[in-house]
């Protein structure tokens, strides 16, 4: 359209919160006793049934069409699915730390390509905190790395990749987010759902079940409309920093409700990256201040 748009603190602060919300997925599936891949599978149905409904509410008051399966729509379900069943796949094969880590390697990706593709210089403050990011995430499992599961790390990379294609595919003028989130959570459960169907762990004990509605709505579902918003809002290499967040409180979660407590490195790691998003989120306010300074979004 060529309408230029600030990016703002609000859809950092909605990136913010995605990624807090979806940082209590480790603690859920560690308290669900049952296969990742079912887990995924369960989710993704869960997810279809409540992105739709919030499409079917949009579209009775005219703010919505139905899903459009355009290449890009597509290209991001997919991207989405392969992000959550690679990292899954990876947490069976190597150790949680190992696989959170090596998929936030997503912030480096994302500086690289639009630097080298977009042809856009990044900000000394943008290779800086994104610097500060990734150590903070090797900090914070330092003690928890290893070097055993080879395979399984490898596949966390491929994971990293992954995100960092949702984040820029989401992002994209061409592409519906909505409609993306929708078909991938659509691709997990129809994927996934032959290892759901032979899992012999799945007891429905209520416990189980409502561990697995809160994984379904409150980690999954409502995340996934708030990161189609915020991901329009944000630059793609500030998002993939604010992101960061999950991997860091994830084991905070684990540590306030299964009791694990995090090392002296880690908590280390946890500043780091928390003081890095935190100014990341205050770039844009202070950027308002400069007259002149608007970046467009497309």
């Amino acid at each position: 359209s060529g309408v230029k748009k600030r990016f703002g603190i609000e859809g950092n602060l909605i990136i913010l919160v995605t990624a807090l919300l979806w940082s209590t997925g480790g603690v859920l599936i560690k308290f669900i006793p049952w296969g990742s891949l079912s887990i995924a599978s369960l989710r993704g149905l869960i997810g279809v049934a409540v992105l739709l409904g919030f499409r079917l509410l949009r579209r009775r008051r005219g703010k919505a069409g139905p899903v459009r399966f355009t290449r890009f729509n597509v290209a991001a379900g997919a991207a989405m699915f392969s992000t959550s069943v690679l990292y899954l796949t990876a947490n069976k094969l190597t150790t949680a730390a190992n696989a959170i880590v090596l998929q936030y390697i997503a912030p480096i990706l994302i500086l690289l390509y639009t630097a080298i593709v977009q042809k856009r210089r990044p900000t000394r403050a943008e290779i800086l905190l994104t610097v500060l990011v990734f150590v903070g995430c090797v900090l914070a499992f330092s003690d928890k790395l290893s070097t055993n599961g080879l395979l399984g790390d490898c596949i966390a990379i491929l994971s990293g990749f992954c995100f960092a294609a949702l984040i820029l595919l989401s992002r994209n003028e061409k592409t519906q987010a909505e409609d993306g989130q929708i078909i991938g959570c659509g691709m997990c459960f129809l994927f996934c759902l032959p290892f759901l169907l032979t899992d012999h762990t799945i007891a429905f004990a209520p416990q189980n079940v409502g561990a697995m509605l809160a994984l379904g709505i409150l980690q999954y579902s409502l995340p996934s409309i708030l990161f189609a918003k915020g991901v329009k809002m944000t630059h793609p290499v500030a998002a993939s920093i604010i992101l960061t967040v999950e991997p860091i409180m994830s084991p905070i979660w684990v540590f306030l409700f299964l009791g694990e407590l995090p090392g002296t490195m880690a908590i280390v790691g946890f500043v780091l990256v928390i003081s890095a998003v935190t100014l990341q989120s205050l770039i844009p306010l202070l950027h308002r201040h400069k007259p002149g300074n608007v970046e467009p979004i497309g």
